[in-house]
């Protein structure tokens, strides 16, 4: 049996283990100097550059379905919080700090989800 990690232990390592890393990406952002765009414009743009679909929901091989609704989910909190985001030259754009962090959910080891945590919580907040 494979040694676990610090992080695997239980809820309260796992926490543990990001506060770390959370200050070493907060360091970086700060000695980087890098400029995060914060302006949301509250209509559409006259000029579209670019626009592509997908489907949200789709079967690919033994994808579970909880799965797929978790994707949709997320992409509905997501969405928008993104749109109308004002990227200006020189500054940069941050998914976690437009819509912030990982929230209660499936989680994935390895690209790999864990199916034995497939439940309604997915994608909730």
């Amino acid at each position: 049996m494979a040694r676990k990690l610090f992080s695997e232990i239980s809820p309260l390592t796992y926490k543990i283990s990001l506060v770390p890393q959370q200050v070493q990406r907060n360091v970086q952002d700060r000695v980087s100097r890098a400029v995060f765009t914060k302006e949301h414009q509250g209509q559409d743009l006259p000029v579209k550059i670019y626009a592509h679909n997908s489907l949200i929901r789709r079967r690919l091989g033994n994808t579970q379905p909880e799965l797929q609704e978790g994707k949709a989910k997320s992409l509905a909190i997501a969405a928008p919080l993104v749109d109308g985001v004002v990227i200006r030259p020189g500054q940069s754009f941050s998914f976690w700090r437009n819509v912030g962090g990982r929230c209660q959910g499936v989680e994935a080891t390895w690209g790999s989800p864990a199916s034995s945590r497939a439940n309604a919580s997915v994608g909730v907040r």
